[in-house]
């Protein structure tokens, strides 16, 4: 008895996998809005560091809290990339207040590191609005995301073996297995907590302040990298922070997070994540 699509030579079943490679990355996406649960308006947020985090998660909150630190010149940026703290009497957010006390100067992925409990409380305080999946939730959500990637990888995994078996070159199928893992593990990593709710919020907050994206005050920087991250900081005073973390941060430990989901949005894969 045959093996259906696994008898095909090694060309048609290329292009069948790169067909049903398309599906999977469309379906991703599908099923992530699909699936993506109502939640509730819980009020309107406007601060800088619920916004960031709501946006993309613990780095963009310690991306935005930073920012606006220099912006004050409670923080500058060494020759090496490190953040040298010049602390005020002024008044400042329990996130910034973290940052702050670290000893300086202070590496990028230590001000990620001390974010890690605020991250934590304003995450809660958000799934309690309904603007944020709790934990049950976000795990189902980025299984059935995940599951297009999984379930392409073990059809080309079969023939793979079938080939390998068989004595017949197996490397460019080897290739596009690698490929779909790595898109498998993008779309994971940063697929959105955010509720319907919660994306609504973010839109609006972002089409409210279109205008920051191109042009803020300097003490709208803050809210502006909240929203649309350090690009937004090109050619301003503090592009240095942009070019730092646009090449990794110094020493930076990941982007990842838990909670907000730091990875925020694609990396490549056309677009796997979300």
């Amino acid at each position: 008895m045959g093996l259906g699509p696994l008898d095909m030579m090694g060309g048609p079943f290329l292009l069948l996998y790169a067909v049903l490679f398309v599906i999977a990355v469309m379906a991703g996406f599908l099923l992530a809005e699909w699936l993506r649960p109502d939640g509730s308006g819980g009020g309107l947020v406007t601060g800088a560091d619920e916004l960031a985090y709501l946006a993309c998660g613990r780095v963009r909150l310690a991306e935005a809290t930073i920012t606006h630190l220099m912006a004050e010149r409670e923080i500058e940026l060494t020759d090496k990339g490190a953040l040298r703290m010049r602390p005020t009497p002024a008044q400042r957010s329990a996130a910034e207040r973290r940052v702050l006390a670290l000893a300086s100067p202070a590496k990028w992925k230590d001000a990620v590191a001390a974010l890690q409990d605020e991250a934590s409380v304003i995450d809660a305080r958000l799934v309690r609005r309904g603007l944020l999946m709790d934990a049950a939730s976000r795990a189902q959500h980025r299984f059935w995301q995940v599951m297009p990637y999984g379930a392409l990888f073990l059809f080309g995994a079969a023939k793979w073996g079938v080939g390998t078996m068989r004595d017949r070159p197996v490397g460019f199928l080897t290739m596009a297995l690698v490929v779909t893992a790595a898109c498998g593990i993008i779309r994971f990593v940063t697929a959105r907590p955010f509720t319907r709710a919660g994306q609504a919020v973010v839109i609006e907050a972002r089409r409210s302040a279109e205008r920051m994206r191109s042009a803020h005050r300097q003490e709208e920087a803050g809210l502006a990298v909240a929203l649309f991250g350090t690009a937004v900081l090109a050619g301003s005073s503090l592009s240095d922070f942009h070019r730092m973390r646009s090449q990794g941060g110094s020493g930076d430990g990941g982007s990842s997070d838990s909670g907000g989901d730091g990875g925020c949005g694609g990396g490549g894969c056309g677009g796997c994540g979300s």
